[in-house]
C-alpha cells in the first residue's frame, strides 16, 4: 500500500459525506461524457450534458480538496465536519437537479416555466442562494 493509497484512506475515513458526494459526481461525470458523445440534443447549440459535466467534474474536484483540507489540523473540527456535510447534501441536490433538467433537455438556471420538476428544481436553487438584493443597509 502506498502513501497516497493510506492518505485517500484516512481522507474517506473521517469525511464520509464529502467521499459519497466525490464519487456520485464522479460517476455522474462519467454518464455525462457518454451523454456528450452519444445524444445530439442542444439548448442554445450547446450538448445539454455539457453543463451538468463541468458542475460533476468541479463538485468532485473541489469536494476531494475539501476533504482533504479538513483532515488537516484545525479549530472548530465538529463545526467544519457538519458545514462539510451540508455542503455535500446540498452539493448531491443542486447537481442532481441540473443533471435531471439536462436529461429533459431543458435549462436549468433561469427556467421560468411552471412545470413541477422545474418549480421545485428553482425553489431549490432560491433556498440554496439567498437574494440579498432586497435588503435594505
Amino acid at each position: 500500500m502506498t502513501t497516497l493509497d493510506l492518505r485517500s484512506r484516512v481522507v474517506a475515513s473521517r469525511q464520509v459525506p464529502l467521499a459519497v458526494m466525490v464519487a456520485a459526481m464522479s460517476v455522474l461525470a462519467l454518464v455525462c461524457a457518454v451523454g456528450l458523445l452519444s445524444d445530439d440534443r442542444t439548448v442554445l447549440g450547446v450538448s445539454v450534458w455539457l453543463e451538468p459535466l463541468k458542475f460533476a467534474v468541479s463538485f468532485a474536484l473541489y469536494g476531494a480538496t475539501l476533504a482533504w483540507l479538513l483532515t488537516l489540523p484545525h479549530r472548530g473540527s465538529r463545526w467544519t465536519r457538519a458545514m462539510a456535510t451540508v455542503f455535500a447534501v446540498t452539493g448531491i441536490l443542486d447537481v442532481g437537479f441540473i443533471a435531471v433538467q439536462a436529461a429533459r433537455g431543458t435549462f436549468s438556471h433561469f427556467n421560468t416555466s411552471d412545470d413541477a420538476v422545474n418549480t421545485i428544481g428553482q425553489y431549490v436553487f432560491m433556498t440554496g442562494v439567498p437574494d440579498c438584493s432586497s435588503r435594505t443597509s
